[in-house]
Formats: C-alpha cells, sequence, structure tokens
C-alpha cells in the first residue's frame, strides 16, 4: 500500500491511495522484489502543485509464539516529492 499527503501525519487529509486492491500497485515478480506503481494520467492532473508526502508498506504475516496469526507492517520506502504549476502557456 502506499497512501500520498500533503505532510508526514497520518492524520493529514489522505490525498491518494495505491494498492494491489485497486490496481495501482502491482508485483510481477515477488522473488525478486519489484513492485510497480502505477497511476493513471488524468489522476495525475488533479493533483495541485505543493509538497507531497508518501510511504510504501507491506503486510506481513506473523505467527506469535501461541500459534495465532497477526499482520506485521514493514516500511519499505518513504518520500517526498513537489508537483510545480507549469509557466509555459500550452
Amino acid at each position: 500500500q502506499m497512501d500520498v499527503r500533503r505532510s508526514r501525519t497520518t492524520n493529514s487529509k489522505l490525498i491518494t491511495s495505491l494498492s494491489t486492491d485497486n490496481g495501482r500497485i502491482q508485483i510481477p515478480a515477488p522473488e525478486t522484489g519489484e513492485i510497480l506503481l502505477a497511476m493513471a494520467p488524468e489522476d495525475t492532473a488533479e493533483l495541485p502543485p505543493g509538497d507531497y508526502f508518501y510511504d510504501v508498506v507491506i503486510y506481513r504475516t506473523t505467527t506469535h509464539p501461541d500459534g495465532s496469526t497477526g499482520k506485521e507492517v514493514v516500511r519499505l520506502l518513504e518520500g517526498n516529492f513537489v508537483i510545480r504549476q507549469g509557466v509555459t502557456d500550452v
């Protein structure tokens, strides 16, 4: 899962989310660790100029000593990006 927000806090407004459930994340070869992130051009065109923050996490099933299972969140990647408004009239 990858969430994009305007600040680093989880309580800030969620701008967009990518996941295997919504088809925006694909894992073509899990054994190599390759992950493909994809957004349609019309989705990225709707993002207003500004600073954005993201992280990419996976959920790993864990087994506890008592035999019960749970999910562990593993952060693979995090960072930020900037969308700048164009200045050329096209």
